[in-house]
């Protein structure tokens, strides 16, 4: 009997579901469905403004690009150009060099021949 009891008092308990039902008004799913379909257009708006402003950043990058490949090809120019000036610097400075001797050989030549000049009987 003991048994027909405890499953008698087990009968008599409700039971309990164990799934919950949830029901949402219309208006609520309604809304959702807005907010999230909004949502993912504002998502989609905001990827596509990056994807043109990615573009324009590509398009200024490449410009800078080539004028920065022109800049460096006019500083090249610019230092070949002062390599040859240097050389050029140095040879007109080797000949001013020996002119400044060669003026002094003269002088000292000339200054000679004056002091030889006065002490010759005329």
């Amino acid at each position: 009997m003991t048994e027909l009891a405890s499953e008698n008092a087990m009968n008599d308990q409700p039971k309990v579901q164990r799934i919950i039902e949830m029901k949402f008004p219309i208006t609520w799913l309604i809304g959702f469905a807005m907010l999230l379909s909004s949502g993912i257009l504002a998502v989609y708006t905001k990827f596509t403004d990056y994807g043109r402003d990615i573009q324009v950043l590509t398009a200024t990058v490449n410009n800078l690009n080539a004028k920065t490949d022109t800049r460096d090809d006019r500083i090249t120019a610019v230092v070949q150009e002062m390599i040859q000036v240097k050389a050029g610097s140095a040879a007109l400075t080797e000949r001013m060099s020996r002119a400044e001797s060669d003026l002094k050989e003269s002088r000292g030549v000339i200054e000679e021949l004056r002091r030889n000049q006065r002490w010759m009987p005329k």
